[in-house]
């Protein structure tokens, strides 16, 4: 306990260093006549990248007339979907709300650098002459620590630090487990979030995992499993306001560059972030207990024809590329889902890519990894949210809804846990019938599929 104390001062004291105005990103400019505009930068000022990595703004704008309409233009936007991830406002930083529907307006196609990019206007009277508008709700790391401070003399949660971000900031893991049983007796799930800086969203989901964990009704989850969380793996990124990439120009979740010798270990081109992720990995690899899950968050910005619904990404549907292991793993995956679809108050979708031509094997991400490393034995998947997450039974905000989903997320892994074990940790494609498992998969793959 000593040390968890010990790092989260310094943590703290870190992030306060920091953080004075981390995640702060896009030129403002004052137009006149109450009006701004922000210009939203691309990830290290690098043009040649997609301006759909362009999904972060966050900026202060000082000196706002409170008797009359602001006008705030965004231009830049790397997303259409202006309409499902509404922005938010605060007069202190800390306190968030998000903008109504109507008061954002005007989106048009517009061009950045001869790349298409959006442009839209958002309309309001602030009763406060100084505002924070960000794209959606902001998490920074500082965020994080303050977090945890809550949980700093809780016996069943170590914080320790892995490794160092090339900006020289501390990248921790949490581990999380009923210290009274021995290890031994249990599995162990290994969970890693914000990959990329702008979806915020995913740290409130880890929020309402380890709030879910560490609550006393739900001791019987961590006498079963051990959670070795790594919470926010760009640290960088978020320092710098980035959408997407690290300090260095990569996107972490495609930079899983393999051995050619050996696919277990990873080329020295991987950047420091991807490294540092690996060592975590294989420490819990090559120790007792088992590892039965791997689960990488994330979160997105729907388009205008999309569901703004949670949804874990799947490349095994199709199966027939994978033969029977992969049929295994899809099963498992969408088992999981199914207790996801049990504990959250709306749908959590099934989404995999029908049109796709490269198998998973042919991909760098961590999931390719985790397949061609283990194939079905650990449930590896990424589990993606939104920023417009919102419960059907309530009007709480995303922030709060995604705190929820983490809540959800803590109960669906230990019935995971559970139908493991039924199979004895093996194999799942023999398991039948497999029929209940399509009805939460997106309609139009699951009719592809059953043709």
């Amino acid at each position: 306990m000593l040390k968890t104390l010990v790092i989260i001062f310094i943590l703290l004291i870190l992030s306060s260093a920091f953080s004075k105005n981390s995640s702060l990103s896009g030129d403002l400019i004052e137009k006149g006549n109450n009006q701004w505009e922000i210009i939203i930068n691309d990830d290290n000022n690098d043009t040649t990248i997609a301006t759909t990595f362009r999904s972060w703004w966050y900026a202060i704008i000082s000196g706002i007339d409170t008797a009359d309409t602001a006008t705030i233009i965004i231009h830049g936007e790397g997303f259409s979907g202006a309409r499902f991830s509404t922005p938010v406002f605060s007069y202190d930083g800390e306190s968030w709300i998000p903008l109504k529907h109507n008061e954002i307006t005007k989106m048009v196609k517009s061009s950045c650098n001869n790349r298409l990019c959006y442009k839209y206007r958002i309309s309001r009277k602030f009763s406060h002459s100084k505002v924070h508008l960000a794209r959606h709700y902001p998490y920074k790391f500082e965020d994080l620590y303050k977090f945890l401070k809550k949980f700093e003399r809780d016996k069943w949660i170590k914080i320790d630090t892995i490794g160092y971000s090339p900006l020289g900031l501390p990248i921790i893991e949490l581990s999380i487990s009923n210290t009274n049983i021995p290890e031994n007796k249990k599995k162990r799930i290994l969970i890693h979030s914000r990959t990329h800086p702008s979806e915020t969203m995913s740290s409130f989901v880890v929020e309402g995992l380890i709030e879910s964990l560490l609550n006393i009704k739900n001791q019987h989850i961590l006498d079963n499993l051990i959670f070795n969380i790594v919470p926010l793996l760009n640290v960088d990124g978020v320092e710098l306001g980035l959408s997407r990439n690290n300090a260095r120009g990569y996107n972490l979740e495609e930079s899983w560059f393999r051995s050619e010798l050996d696919p277990y270990q990873i080329q020295d081109r991987c950047p420091d972030e991807v490294h540092i992720l690996h060592r975590f990995f294989t420490k819990y690899l090559e120790s007792e207990p088992d590892v039965i899950c791997a689960i990488n968050i994330h979160s997105f910005n729907p388009q205008y024809y999309q569901k703004p619904y949670a949804f874990i990404f799947s490349n095994f549907f199709d199966w027939q590329k994978y033969k029977e292991s992969g049929k295994s793993l899809w099963i498992k995956q969408a088992k999981f889902l199914k207790f996801l679809n049990e504990e959250y108050c709306t749908p959590v979708l099934g989404r995999t890519n029908p049109k796709t031509t490269s198998t998973i094997d042919k991909k760098e991400f961590p999931e390719s990894w985790w397949w061609i490393n283990f194939k079905d034995k650990i449930m590896a998947v990424t589990l993606e949210t939104t920023p417009e997450q919102l419960c059907i039974n309530g009007t709480q905000y995303s922030n709060v809804a995604n705190k929820e989903f983490g809540r959800a997320l803590a109960k669906a892994l230990h019935k995971y846990f559970l139908f493991a074990q039924s199979i004895n940790f093996g194999s799942a494609s023999d398991y039948i019938p497999t029929d209940d498992l399509f009805q939460y998969w997106e309609r139009v793959e699951s009719d592809n599929y059953l043709k």
